[in-house]
């Protein structure tokens, strides 16, 4: 059916367009097809799936339908965790405004209703930012500091509050506070209303309502293969609140289905497919995939993992997590050997390799969770990401495929 605002086409539910095992043909047209209806179901039909909503679990029974169309059978791994429930974020001006917010993951609740004045961020220096008065509002732009720095010095000047916007993107977004943020209630808007904040200095008024709830989440796990020690491939199937997630992450999970359908019936070098879920919670996925592959003796055995995010880019930056100097050499040199055979697959299949320094807020590693070799492949950092402009129109098939065929080269290397 065709959205009568939007112009586009939308998947109904149930439609053989949205279950890519209905494609026979097994040329590049067909493969093309597979990817993007992935994509389009996730991120078009399905939407915003945060850990613990209906539509995670519907992503969850998506990935599971199609995993059995392959000819393989998905192992469900549930488990639960607690998550700030935000169950109220306001705000508004004196007037009676409403501007539309999403609160950041991590932030602080307010006691009550807080009232004050938006004082914007200038001159590229945090050290001539200007709260108008005590229990103002800091507003700042994304970058070129992070959200720890600016909810610090509005703890530091005993600001009400923070509130972020996009310079580069239109839309709201979900950002996370790192730690807690010192207390400081966080927000994000749009970056119109920032604008007009900036200007007009209204007072305004924010209320934030959190609760703790547990949540149940599922990751899925599959394996291929019988030869070797297993390689580990991971995509995550949340995304943040309010964000559609094409290419975060929706696209790590096409290439994951894509490269299942590639070696469903191998029986060469082992490789465990997972599918988390939970993972922008603190990820909360990984860390249960590898309580359970600990328990089960597999994870010491492990030739390495790979964390698959944010592609369907012209480039493809290889990240490694951060290692300290503790780490034992026999780790740092397997995810050498591993990030090299990497970088060699991404350009025989003519992938644009970035360099990149590992950046928490852009790697998909999770620091401190894998005590074996670990990359991440990942597309250079967009702007869109974690917005409600994160839609299937931004990645490119094209791009996905050859992340698929890179993938399968470097699981028969490694």
């Amino acid at each position: 059916m065709t959205d009568p605002r939007s112009g586009q086409v939308r998947l109904p539910r149930g439609s053989e367009l949205a279950h890519p095992g209905a494609v026979c043909a097994e040329g590049d047209g067909a493969r093309r097809q597979s990817v993007t209806s992935h994509l389009r179901m996730l991120a078009e039909h399905i939407g915003p799936r945060a850990a613990g909503t209906p539509e995670a679990a519907e992503a969850r029974r998506y990935i599971e339908r199609r995993i059995r169309s392959l000819g393989r059978l998905p192992e469900v791994q549930p488990f639960s965790m607690v998550i700030p429930r935000y169950q109220q974020c306001i705000l508004v001006t004196d007037a009676g405004r409403v501007i539309p917010s999403l609160p950041m993951l991590g932030s602080a609740p307010t006691p009550g209703a807080l009232g004050g004045i938006p004082s914007l961020w200038r001159d590229g220096a945090v050290s001539e930012t200007r709260v108008g008065h005590q229990g103002g509002f800091l507003l700042c732009p994304v970058g070129p500091n992070s959200t720890s720095v600016y909810t610090r010095l509005a703890w530091e000047r005993k600001a009400a509050g923070v509130i972020l916007y996009h310079p580069d993107v239109p839309d709201l977004y979900s950002e996370v506070v790192a730690s807690g943020g010192a207390g400081i209630p966080c927000v994000t808007v749009r970056r119109a209303d920032a604008q007009w904040l900036a200007q007009d200095r209204p007072p305004i008024r924010l209320n934030v309502i959190r609760m703790p709830a547990r949540v149940l989440c599922s990751n899925i796990l599959v394996e291929v293969g019988t030869v070797g020690r297993p390689l580990l491939v991971l995509a995550h199937y949340d995304t943040r609140s309010g964000s559609p997630g094409a290419l975060c992450n929706a696209s790590g999970v096409a290439v994951l289905l894509e490269l299942l359908h590639r070696i469903r019936g191998s029986t060469g070098p082992r490789v465990l497919f997972g599918f988390l879920d939970g993972e922008e919670a603190g990820a909360a996925g990984s860390r249960h995939c590898r309580d359970v592959l600990h328990a089960r003796g597999t994870l010491e055995h492990l030739r390495g993992v790979i964390y698959l995010s944010g592609m369907g880019l012209e480039n493809l930056a290889v990240l490694l997590p951060t290692w300290s100097s503790a780490s034992p050499r026999s780790t740092v040199a397997g995810q050498s050997r591993l990030l090299t055979m990497a970088r060699r697959c991404a350009v025989d299949e003519k992938i644009r390799v970035c360099d990149e320094a590992p950046d928490s807020g852009h790697s998909p590693v999770p620091p401190g969770v894998w005590s074996c070799a670990a990359i991440g492949l990942a597309g250079t950092p967009a702007p869109v990401r974690h917005t409600s402009a994160d839609l299937p129109s931004i990645v490119q098939p094209r791009h996905l495929l050859a992340g698929a065929a890179a993938l399968d080269r470097l699981v028969r290397l490694s």
